[in-house]
């Protein structure tokens, strides 16, 4: 399994021990305008701790695995994070003005300190 470190909105709640979550692949455009140019979307499972709510901006911090699943008839694989720390970095779902940025951490361990400069989401 991999380490992976990401940031991104909770989507939906998976019962009482996951979310999945998106994650928005965002560039600049010549313009200046930030543009999503792709998306991520990974199930993660938390275990039993606080859950995050539908449209929270999260980061999280776990261990990757890709699981094969069978849905409605479709075969695809799955990207599962089996979370070993969440932080919520917002409560506000379009993450807009200076006073919706919240850090609050879900899963008690360690986490670096976020870049000064970080994509809007």
């Amino acid at each position: 399994m991999a380490e992976i470190k990401f940031t991104g909105i909770v989507e939906r709640l998976l019962g009482t021990k996951g979310v999945k979550v998106v994650e928005q692949h965002r560039v600049k455009s010549p313009a200046g305008e930030w543009e999503t140019k792709g998306r991520t979307f990974f199930t993660v499972w938390l275990g039993d701790c606080q859950m995050p709510a539908e449209g929270q901006l999260i980061e999280v911090t776990g261990r990757q695995k890709t699981v094969f699943e069978e849905y409605n008839g479709e075969k695809r694989y799955v990207l599962h994070v089996g979370a070993t720390n969440i932080k919520v970095v917002s409560n506000v779902p379009d993450f807009t003005g200076s006073n919706s940025v919240r850090s609050e951490n879900i899963i008690p361990t360690g986490w670096a300190e976020v870049p000064a400069e970080q994509t809007p989401f």
